[in-house]
């Protein structure tokens, strides 16, 4: 995977923590490569179409310029 560019970093307070998101827009050298997860990451899925996403999610989409 390819880091095409630097998006931003994002945080969100709540009364029982800190959210720091730093985000990343990168493009797959291989369209067959294989997506692991980790523990820190249950679930991955591929879109054409954005689905109904929080703002929070759509503030970072939109940001990165992705369409």
């Amino acid at each position: 995977m390819d880091v095409v560019r630097f998006v931003g970093v994002y945080n969100r307070i709540f009364p029982e923590r800190h959210d720091i998101t730093i985000v990343y827009l990168c493009q797959c050298k291989d369209q067959n490569a294989e997506v692991a997860t980790d523990s820190e990451h249950s679930e991955y899925r591929f879109f054409r179409e954005l689905p109904r996403l929080p703002t929070y999610l759509l503030e970072k989409i939109r940001d990165s310029g992705w369409k």
